[in-house]
This record gives structure tokens, C-alpha cells and sequence, in this order.
């Protein structure tokens, strides 16, 4: 607001030593009117161009949070990822929620809240026939220090009625 009041400030003294002063004196009336015009016109452009930029910042924030639907793909957290091992392996049933996902992918996603199982998206990928198949619902995006990875969250799996490792 305070931009605004400087702004509105300096075009209206602009504009007033900008007009030509003439010999012949007009009715004061007239030229008052004509300056009030002028004050109000450049009032409205400056609120005009504030609120503009009010929209631009607050569209750009990407953390802001949406109201009515939480898409869970867009969720971020930070962590780091090591890996799972377990050498038990199971691959016998046919229906493809009960084939269980690897165990080579199972990793532990370590946040502030406390550890997490997850399968790295990558992994599963090139190691899962039904990859495919995996609910985006249980995707999260993990930061890291090496970059950003994708993570299926083994509890949400779990939930889900796919067939997950256990410690």
C-alpha cells in the first residue's frame, strides 16, 4: 500500500509540472476539475496494476494449500532413501495384487516424523510386471540431497490390498 501511495504521489506531481503553464488565466474551476480528474484516473490505474500484481504472487506459490481436494501426486516431503533387504520371495499366486512387489526396491525413506517403508518408483519399474498397475494415490515425491525421487508408500500399498514386505 505503501508503494501505492508513493507512486499515486509522484505521478500526480508529474503531471502537475509537466502541464504547460500559460499566459491567459482560465477559470480556476476548470483547471481544479481537470486536476481532480487527472488524480482520480491515475489512482485507478495504480489499484489496478497493485491488485495485478497481488494475484501474480499468490498464484505463484506453490505450497499454498487447496482447498476441497488434496492431490495426493503433488505431495513433497524431504528425506533421504537407503535400501530394504530381505531375501524372502514369494511369486506364486496369479492375481496381480497378490504377486508381491520386490523387495529389492523396498527402501527406507527417512523424514523428520520418523522412518518409512517405500518402493522406489524406478525400481519397481523395470523389476515389477504390474507396475503399471500401482495406485498414483500412493506415489509421494521425496526430496533429497541427491535430487527428487518417487517413492510408492508401502502402508498405502498395503491399504490398497497389494502384497508388501514386511521387516
Amino acid at each position: 500500500m505503501k508503494m501505492l501511495r508513493t507512486a499515486i504521489a509522484g505521478l500526480t506531481a508529474a503531471a502537475l509540472l509537466a502541464a504547460p503553464v500559460q499566459a491567459q488565466s482560465r477559470s480556476s474551476s476548470d483547471d481544479v476539475a481537470k486536476i481532480i480528474a487527472g488524480i482520480a484516473a491515475l489512482a485507478i490505474i495504480a489499484k489496478a496494476v497493485d491488485d495485478r500484481n497481488d494475484r501474480k504472487v499468490a498464484s505463484s506459490d506453490p505450497n499454498r494449500w487447496r482447498f476441497g481436494s488434496v492431490d495426493r501426486r503433488d505431495r513433497v516431503i524431504d528425506g533421504r532413501i537407503r535400501r530394504y533387504h530381505d531375501d524372502d520371495d514369494d511369486r506364486r499366486r496369479t492375481n496381480y495384487k497378490r504377486r508381491p512387489l520386490p523387495r529389492d526396491c523396498l527402501v527406507v525413506v527417512e523424514t523428520r516424523r520418523g522412518d518409512r517403508l517405500a518402493y522406489g518408483q524406478r525400481c519397481v519399474n523395470r523389476n515389477y510386471r504390474y507396475a503399471s498397475r500401482l495406485p498414483n494415490q500412493c506415489k509421494v515425491t521425496v526430496n533429497t540431497r541427491r535430487g527428487t525421487r518417487a517413492v510408492y508408500g508401502a502402508r498405502c500399498l498395503n491399504r490398497d490390498g497389494w502384497r508388501v514386505a514386511s521387516r
